[in-house]
């Protein structure tokens, strides 16, 4: 009987140092270094439709379910979403403040938890920007969530640490998109279409037709060949248009058309590598277009600076993108 009575009251104890000694304020933080701009680091988290691409959760549950409310960035956006994933569950958050290109706060809520107010703080620090992500949490009086407050940080730390480095690869990775303002180009074009598997062999086809008007027709080349896509359709037939630029056209022959591209302000970006990776530069072309508020304008083009056939490494292709943007 005084066993049980020394264990009662040890329990009692402990259950009175939790209630009075553990704090209920959970603070969790960590920063990183990321040699990108702030204002694309900071794009990266105010539009939250974009965590998809570095979000720690979404590699541990890529089948959540996500839905989306409020406003596309900023204040008022909302992200809802439900997983199986223990390490995921259902919750929500909200951004309640954010503020270009210096910080960003949300409001965290998982089910059955009180909820946790995010943090973001984008600090330049002149070779670098440190992006600190933080979250407090109050666990309240009773002392089992205490309790699990304690082991708050080493259990969401590491998530926001893996964040942290998807979001530094991405952004230091991402190609520099630039607006420019391009003069009309004339050129000699042929329009067609072609399966996935058939794309390489049919630009090989109309630029050797195109190529042969030019040299009958004496004009004069002044830049790479390009194709234009009017269609993409990975599982059905895309539409492109092959082009050689000139000094001035004349008459087309046959399926070569005299055209021109025409002048107007276009979003562009390089990429080095081979022809099956230029996605990656098209998705960060068309993020660029749309964080900052232009308007696609019409189909993108594509422009072949490097000659397979003279340059065997193929990590040397160059290949310009361009899309004409308002």
């Amino acid at each position: 009987m005084k066993t049980l009575i020394k264990i009662g009251i040890g329990l009692v104890v402990l259950i009175l140092l939790l209630y009075f000694v553990i704090p209920s304020a959970v603070h969790v933080e960590r920063s990183a270094f990321i040699n990108a701009s702030a204002k694309t680091i900071f794009y990266q988290v105010n539009i939250l439709r974009n965590w998809k691409k570095w979000g720690p959760w979404y590699e541990k549950d890529p089948d959540m379910k996500s839905t989306y409310e409020g406003p596309e960035r900023g204040l008022g956006s909302k992200h809802s979403w439900d997983s199986e994933h223990k390490e995921v569950g259902k919750g929500s958050f909200i951004i309640i403040g954010s503020y270009p290109f210096d910080s960003i706060n949300t409001k965290l809520e998982f089910e059955g938890m009180n909820p946790g107010y995010g943090h973001w703080k984008f600090k330049d620090t002149l070779d670098s920007i440190r992006v600190t992500w933080a979250m407090d949490m109050n666990m309240g009086m009773n002392p089992i969530h205490k309790f699990f407050g304690l082991m708050m940080d080493g259990m969401v730390g590491p998530d926001f640490e893996h964040g942290l480095a998807n979001l530094k690869e991405l952004c230091e990775n991402m190609p520099k998109t630039e607006i420019r303002y391009i003069k009309a180009q004339p050129m000699y074009s042929i329009k067609d279409s072609t399966d996935l598997q058939g794309i390489s062999s049919k630009l090989a086809t109309l630029f050797g037709e195109i190529m042969t008007h030019i040299e009958r027709s004496g004009a004069t080349v002044t830049g790479q060949p390009f194709s234009i896509w009017h269609k993409w359709d990975p599982e059905g037939l895309c539409v492109l248009e092959a082009g050689m630029p000139v000094a001035e056209t004349g008459e087309g022959s046959g399926r070569v058309t005299a055209g021109e591209i025409p002048a107007g302000s276009i979003a562009t970006a390089s990429h080095f590598g081979k022809y099956e990776e230029l996605a990656r530069v098209y998705n960060a072309i068309e993020d660029y277009v749309r964080d900052n508020r232009y308007t696609v304008a019409g189909a993108p083009w594509e422009v072949y600076v490097t000659d397979p056939t003279q340059e065997p490494d193929t990590s040397k292709w160059e290949t310009q993108i361009f899309f004409p943007v308002k």
